[in-house]
Parts: structure tokens; C-alpha cells; sequence
């Protein structure tokens, strides 16, 4: 039963890692949003470049990238594939 737990757990870590916060030029944060009734609201918060994204939690398609939370906090920013 344990192995399969973190088998599962594995599995979702591993699905989670394909998208990270996108480049945003010379910057090493992109704005952060909150995402509501699936729009964006614009936080003060700063999102670290290339930090790990989360697609298990709800996210919001924008063109081939998406927007998905990349900490704990809930808050979203523009993520790209890997």
C-alpha cells in the first residue's frame, strides 16, 4: 500500500514538472495572478522564473502556455511547456 502511495505521488510530481514559469527577458520574476471564475486578477506578488508549476490544480489555457500555481500560496503565473 505504501509503495503505491508513493508511486501516485511520484506520478503526480512527475506530471507537474512539465510546465515551469515561463522566460520573461532579462527578468527573473513575471507577474503573479489570482485566478477566479476563470479570469486573472493581477496580485503584487512576483512569480520566480522557471519555477515549477502546478497543472493538478485548475489552470487557464493562453494560447500553447497556460497559467498554473507555482508555490503553495495559490496564486498563478504564465507557465510554458518543457
Amino acid at each position: 500500500m505504501v509503495a503505491l502511495l508513493l508511486l501516485l505521488q511520484a506520478s503526480a510530481n512527475a506530471a507537474c514538472a512539465m510546465y515551469t514559469v515561463k522566460a520573461n527577458g532579462a527578468l527573473t520574476t513575471r507577474p503573479a495572478y489570482t485566478l477566479v471564475d476563470g479570469g486573472l486578477i493581477k496580485s503584487k506578488a512576483r512569480a520566480p522564473v522557471g519555477a515549477t508549476c502546478d497543472t493538478m490544480r485548475p489552470t487557464k489555457p493562453n494560447g500553447k502556455d497556460l497559467y498554473a500555481s507555482y508555490d503553495s500560496t495559490g496564486l498563478v503565473a504564465l507557465c510554458s511547456k518543457q
